[in-house]
Formats: structure tokens, C-alpha cells, sequence
């Protein structure tokens, strides 16, 4: 078992560094992402701002604003006069004179270049580049500065900035000084819901985790209970065969003291038999949501007095009781405080040594009044602290079975505390002793 949970858990483990991982990789990615997407619109706006500017500042020629826009492209090329000569003349040319020298000739061809529709701003914009430069007409960055704003705007950006022009370039860079802030508000949405996820993935697998531990534990829970109830069945019916098996073999309806003896004996057996049934169905019934309780005028100080005195008639157990005030009388449920007042006495006494210590204390406080059992026993480890109150649920100890009981002792004091409004609460060390205090409210 220990095995597969140590599996699962590993898996469970890597599971969630995967998805942490992959998450942080996404943001990441996602950021990259937007400030590539930034940086095209801040270029793509700065390159539209400069051809609109350049295209106010500059004259272009007529044949870009027809309906038919083209541009004249000049051809240039050269031609040897000997050839030229041949070939107006030709051999045999009698009003021809043979050539004494070679010239060559220059020829220039203008052709008309159509610009189609989907090309004529960027060559619109190319040409007043062109003509800027060539005219050496600096760009004016207070104009370029109004363009560019509303440049920015038509990419829905709402970001200050400035143009600066570093020397050697011929146009001007626009500088954004909150860039990084603006690519975190853009990018924090998609990071939120991403470690929101991390989170909720993170979550579930705690939660899994949590869920199969508890189980594992309710599974050794309900092993210990069959175990222990089974340890607990077994005395009382071995005891009642005993007696059964003398009485029916030995005919001890003969002897009367015998018995009166014998019977006696089986009525104990049988008592605490129907008492731990009760217990149980009193736990179920608490469980299923059906307190019940009867408030009532109760002096504390005499109940918890008659209860020792029930407990220990012979005042050899060792059960000392103090009261902070005389006489105390609260309004409560008599038979749940001596319920809780002897199941926390009982089993003080089966984890305690040789000469238990028993103390019990009753005092008034701000919220209530408050009621003390500590002992000087064996004490509880601190990692079964958390569970003491778990239906079934026995401190481990080992294959020994020393101290009786079905593990529904704590259980049933809290139900009982929390059905007249109360709270419990353990501190305990091993070696140590175990103090339980219980605070309840005030019933008017």
C-alpha cells in the first residue's frame, strides 16, 4: 500500500511541476508574443506617420495623382557609330563616304510604368521619401508628433512617448518610456487566469492527496475498530461460557451460593455489554443529527462531587476535584456533563500508571464556564492529537490490545459537548499526561 501511495503521490507530484512549468512557459511566450505584436504596430504606425508627413511636405509628379497613375522610367543605352553607319547606309551605298573615326551614341527611352491600385501609397510615400532626401528638407517633429498620436490611436494605443533622432539616421525613432508597464497590463489577464489554474490544478491534487490519506487511515481505522471489537466480544463471551458450561456440567443450581455467584457474574458481563451497545447506538443517533438535551438549573459543584464519589467510593483511585466558586450553578444537561465528566475519567484511568492522578476543575470565565480533566499518564504523541476525536479512531500500539475499548469514547464526548454548544480541546505530551478543557457557553 505504502508503495503505491508513494507512486501516486510521485506522479501526482511531477504531474503538477509539468503543469507549473508548461504555465510559466505559456506566459512567458505570451508576453514575447505581445511585445512582438507591440513592436510591428509602434514600426507599422511610425512608417505610415513618416509617408503621410512626407507626402504633405513634398510635391509628387502630376502622373500620380491621375486617374491612371504611372511613373516615366528613363532607359539609357549606347550605340557605336560604325554600326549605326552600316546600318543606314549598307555596303554598296554610293552617296555613302566610308567612315574615318568611330563615335559612339547615346540613346534615352522613356517608358511609361503603370502603378496599380494596391502599390500607389507605398510608391506615393517612397517618392516623397525620395524627394525629402533629395532636397535635404528635415522632418519637422512636432508635426510628425500630431500624425503619429493618431496613428496610435486608429491601433488603439494610449501610450506617452517621444520622437528623438539619433544622429546618422534619417528618420526619427519613437521611444516609449511606460512600454514595459503597458505590456504587463496587457499580459496580466491571460498570467491571472493562467495561475488560477495553477492553483485550482495544484488544489484538486492536495485535495486528492488529502483524500486519499484519510481514506487509508478510516481503512486502518475500521481494521483497528473490527480488531478491537472483536478483542472486546470475545472476553465477555468466553466468560459467559465459562459460567454456562460450569453451571450446566457441574449442576450448579445444586449450590446456591455458587450460583448466586455465577449469575452475578454474567449479569456484569451482560451490563457492560448493553452499555457499550448503547454507547454505539447513541453515537449513530447523535451522528444522523438527532441530539436531544434538557436544560435544566444544575449545581455543578454537587453533580461532579457525586460522580467521584460513584467512581471511587473508597477514595483510593487518586480523582481530586477543585471548583473556583462555591456554590456554581449553570443551566445545563445533567446526564450529558456526567457523561462527558466520566467518559473523560475512564479513560484517564486506562491510560494512566499504577497511581493515577486525576484532576477535575470548574471555573467561570468571559464566555462561559469551563471544566478540566487532567491526568499524569502516558500521554498522547502530538501526531495523534489531530484524530483523537475520529469515530473508531485508537492511538496505535503495536499488536498489543492492553486497554480496552471500542475507540468511541472521545467521539461521543465531543457529539455530547457540541450538542449543548460547547467546545473540547486536548493538550497532551508522551510520559507527560493528556489535559482535555472544555468551554461552555451560558444558557440563560
Amino acid at each position: 500500500m505504502k508503495r503505491r501511495l508513494t507512486f501516486v503521490f510521485t506522479l501526482a507530484a511531477v504531474t503538477v511541476t509539468g503543469i507549473l512549468l508548461f504555465q510559466l512557459y505559456w506566459v512567458y511566450n505570451s508576453y514575447r508574443t505581445e511585445r512582438r505584436n507591440f513592436d510591428d504596430k509602434i514600426a507599422n504606425a511610425l512608417q505610415t506617420s513618416i509617408d503621410t508627413y512626407a507626402l504633405h511636405a513634398s510635391v509628387l509628379p502630376m502622373t500620380l495623382k491621375e486617374n491612371d497613375p504611372y511613373l516615366s522610367v528613363m532607359q539609357s543605352y549606347d550605340e557605336d557609330s560604325a554600326k549605326v553607319g552600316r546600318g543606314r547606309g549598307g555596303k554598296g551605298d554610293s552617296g555613302s563616304r566610308p567612315d574615318t573615326g568611330r563615335r559612339i551614341w547615346r540613346n534615352v527611352l522613356i517608358k511609361p510604368l503603370q502603378v496599380g491600385p494596391d502599390n500607389l501609397n507605398n510608391v506615393r510615400g517612397m517618392i516623397a521619401r525620395l524627394s525629402m532626401q533629395a532636397f535635404n528638407k528635415p522632418i519637422q517633429l512636432e508635426v510628425l508628433d500630431t500624425i503619429f498620436r493618431n496613428e496610435l490611436k486608429k491601433n488603439q494605443i494610449d501610450l506617452a512617448f517621444r520622437l528623438v533622432m539619433k544622429n546618422g539616421q534619417a528618420v526619427p525613432e519613437a521611444v516609449f518610456p511606460g512600454k514595459q508597464r503597458y505590456l504587463f497590463r496587457q499580459t496580466v489577464v491571460p498570467a491571472l487566469v493562467s495561475v488560477l489554474l495553477v492553483l485550482l490544478s495544484v488544489g484538486s491534487l492536495l485535495y486528492m492527496g488529502y483524500i486519499i490519506r484519510r481514506l487509508v487511515r478510516l481503512d486502518g481505522t475500521k481494521n483497528d475498530f473490527i480488531n478491537n471489537i472483536a478483542h472486546e466480544l470475545r472476553t465477555p463471551i468466553a466468560i459467559l461460557k465459562s459460567t454456562h458450561e460450569a453451571l450446566y456440567t457441574f449442576k450448579g443450581d445444586a449450590d446456591p451460593e455458587k450460583l448466586r455467584r455465577y449469575l452475578e457474574i454474567n449479569s456484569g458481563v451482560l451490563s457492560r455489554l448493553d452499555t457499550n451497545v448503547d454507547r454505539l447506538l447513541e453515537t449513530m443517533n447523535y451522528e444522523q443529527g438527532n441530539p436531544k438535551s434538557k436544560l435544566e438549573t444544575v449545581d455543578l459543584n454537587g453533580l461532579i462531587e457525586n460522580l467521584i464519589s460513584r467512581l471511587d467510593p473508597d477514595r483510593q483511585i487518586g480523582i481530586r476535584f477543585e471548583s473556583g466558586l462555591v456554590p456554581f450553578e449553570v443551566v445545563t444537561d445533567s446526564y450529558i456533563i456526567e457523561t462527558v465528566l466520566s467518559n473523560l475519567i475512564d479513560n484517564a484511568l486506562k491510560y494512566s500508571n499504577d497511581k493515577p492522578k486525576i484532576l477535575v476543575r470548574i471555573d467561570m470565565n468571559g464566555e462561559g464556564w469551563q471544566m478540566k480533566v487532567r491526568d499524569e499518564g502516558q500521554g498522547i504523541a502530538s501526531e495523534h492529537l489531530p484524530f483523537i476525536f475520529d469515530k473508531f479512531y485508537r492511538v496505535p500500539a503495536g499488536n498489543l490490545h492492553e486497554v480496552k475499548g471500542y475507540g468511541i469514547g472521545l467521539s461521543y464526548v465531543k457529539q455530547l459537548v457540541t450538542t449543548l454548544g460547547g467546545r473540547i480541546s486536548v493538550k497532551s505530551a508522551p510520559d507527560k499526561g493528556t489535559e482535555f478543557t472544555i468551554q461552555f457557553p451560558h444558557h440563560g
